[in-house]
């Protein structure tokens, strides 16, 4: 989901591709042509626009949201994060790629990187920016970006799992995720 000047904007895969705009105009979704290549899997307003990533094989689009136009992007990604992370990124897109591969930018379209999250045998299920640091889970445990290190923050290779860290979120000052069958979180 991203939200951006009162309209919401969702992402749906299978035959029914596209990014859905609800607009508080009428009680539908209205389709934005978004032109997806493949299934969506993440979605987040950076610089006015609503980038969405499509994996790893095909490039992300980006729809600028004063106008609703729709571009092709230049890079991949899987995951993607939005926000402030250490002290002198400032506001940051992250984006993840090809297993355990970090990359930012700052706007729009020069990339850096790669930082790297772990080892190449899990993959990284979750981008979160959360208290200035870029949150990182995968099948075997929680990393931190910050100031250009990535560290393990929990090892959870005794419980690794595909859907580890999948949809990680913040709420009410926490950070919540799945664990195998459980729910967890993490308190600032």
């Amino acid at each position: 989901l991203v939200q951006n000047a009162g309209n919401l904007y969702v992402a749906t895969g299978g035959a029914s591709r596209d990014i859905w705009e609800g607009d508080n105009t009428n009680s539908t979704w209205d389709p934005t042509t978004a032109g997806l290549t493949t299934d969506p899997t993440d979605m987040v307003e950076f610089l006015g626009y609503c980038w969405v990533a499509q994996g790893e094989v095909n490039v992300m689009r980006r729809r600028l949201l004063s106008t609703g136009t729709w571009s092709t992007g230049t890079v991949p990604a899987v995951f993607l994060a939005s926000g402030a992370v250490g002290t002198a990124n400032g506001n940051t897109l992250w984006r993840s790629d090809n297993i355990n591969e970090l990359y930012w930018t700052v706007d729009g379209t020069t990339w850096s990187g790669p930082l790297y999250a772990g080892d190449t045998n899990t993959l990284i299920r979750s981008l979160l920016i959360w208290d200035n640091r870029l949150y990182i889970g995968k099948d075997d445990g929680l990393y931190v970006a910050q100031d250009g290190r990535v560290n393990q923050l929990f090892d959870f290779s005794f419980a690794r799992d595909p859907n580890n860290f999948k949809w990680m979120r913040v709420w009410q000052g926490a950070i919540y995720f799945p664990i195998g069958s459980g729910l967890y979180r993490l308190i600032g």
